[in-house]
């Protein structure tokens, strides 16, 4: 099915015998809601497919770029999308670790909205035709006191999935909190060859 916005694929690609450059695709110009990340790095050989989501919405730039005419399903008809911001694919795992989305939550956020969130996630797997979801939430922004433990928010983010995936069709849902250090300024999404979970960070 035609989806629009395209998949980008990008990879690590040889220049001389021997030598590896990694590959990387430039977002310009870079948003808040992203948590003002520069590049998608790619760190391993096979390709990596991304598609924009909410950030495709927001920066009207890359719909020019990247739009599908004759799409079936366009990301821009879909009204309620404001957190899940990337669909990744990536070459060389099986059916099961293959599939990304990648949310941004501002840390001023409380806790108690994560079943929007995971709601979100849901509709989107859906409608992408994705039937399992491991997902990466990254919170950005200034640390609001109080509610920075990122063992509770993991906690309650656990509790959100488990209770969205009884109302869905998905036969997986898994995801994982990650916090961006707010010193962190030239900021990376980067994509490594590891465990399931693993294998998207910011840096």
């Amino acid at each position: 099915m035609n989806i629009c916005p395209k998949m980008i694929n990008i990879r690590r690609k040889k220049i001389d015998e021997g030598d590896v450059e990694t590959d990387r695709l430039t977002i310009d110009p870079t948003d808040d809601s992203i948590a003002s990340i520069k590049h998608i790095v790619v760190n391993f050989d096979e390709p990596v497919a991304v598609r924009f989501l909410a950030f495709h919405i927001k920066e009207k730039m890359y719909c020019a770029k990247y739009k599908i005419l004759n799409a079936e399903k366009r990301i821009c008809d879909y009204k309620n999308i404001r957190y899940v911001h990337f669909h990744f694919s990536l070459s060389g795992y099986s059916p099961n670790e293959s599939e990304y989305l990648i949310a941004f939550l501002p840390r001023f956020i409380d806790c108690s909205r994560l079943s929007i969130l995971t709601n979100e996630l849901c509709a989107i797997a859906e409608w992408l035709g994705i039937k399992q979801i491991n997902c990466i939430v990254f919170r950005y922004g200034a640390p609001v006191h109080g509610i920075g433990d990122s063992t509770h928010w993991q906690k309650q983010l656990n509790k959100a999935i488990k209770e969205t995936k009884e109302l869905s069709l998905l036969y997986k849902f898994v995801g994982r909190i990650r916090p961006i250090p707010i010193s962190l300024k030239d900021k990376n999404l980067t994509i490594s060859k590891n465990a399931p979970l693993e294998n998207i960070n910011v840096s």
